[in-house]
């Protein structure tokens, strides 16, 4: 829907207030469409819209509600979602909690949709880096940005490679991070997508500190 794209082209500008009223517009015509499952595609935007500006606790709410009403059919939300929550409760060390949910994300990470194929991939990684099981962490960090590499879609390829940095980084080797998350920037920048460049930004000052 045009809705949501616009939703998503304000919230990689930053743009947060602009990106939530028009997530919030597609899902009310979805919803007065009686196309309940695919409203929670909204709530997938407006959860990034959480993580933007930093609240983590509203971005997990988000994403649990998008998680269990896309059962009903959106596979392919059901693993998106999967996977950003296991993101988010990696970030507060709920490492158990998330384990499930991962699988989940992988479960549910079917058919040709390469988004979600990378995004498991990427919140798998992020897990066990986190468990020090650093090896099964880079090569599953590694298997995502081959996939987003052969796309595209330039801030997939970038989150990837951002989420092989983290890894590179837990393993303490902070050169190979430093590498691959100056890529990500720069592909952040290409795409115009202010939000992600931060992040990278801001990754690459804390290797640097």
């Amino acid at each position: 829907m045009l809705l949501e794209s616009l939703a998503q082209l304000e919230a990689m500008r930053g743009r947060l207030r602009d990106a939530r009223r028009l997530a919030e517009s597609s899902m009310e015509i979805r919803a007065e469409l009686g196309m309940h499952v695919l409203r929670t595609r909204g709530l997938l935007i407006l959860a990034t819209v959480d993580l933007a500006a930093g609240d983590l606790a509203a971005a997990e709410g988000t994403l649990r509600l998008a998680r269990d009403e896309a059962q009903g059919g959106d596979i392919e939300t059901v693993s998106n979602s999967a996977s950003l929550l296991v993101d988010i409760l990696c970030r507060q060390g709920l490492l158990e909690e998330a384990d499930p949910i991962s699988r989940e994300a992988e479960e549910t990470a079917i058919g040709d949709a390469v988004v979600p194929q990378v995004r498991w991939r990427c919140a798998r990684a992020k897990l066990l880096a986190q468990r020090e099981e650093l090896d099964a962490a880079e090569t599953v960090a590694r298997a995502a940005v081959d996939i987003a590499r052969n796309t595209d879609d330039l801030n997939l390829h970038g989150t990837a490679l951002l989420s092989l940095a983290e890894v590179l980084a837990a393993g303490d080797r902070p050169e190979d991070a430093h590498a691959a998350a100056e890529v990500a920037l720069a592909l952040y920048e290409r795409k115009g997508n202010i939000v992600l460049a931060r992040t990278a930004r801001e990754f690459l000052a804390r290797l640097s500190s």
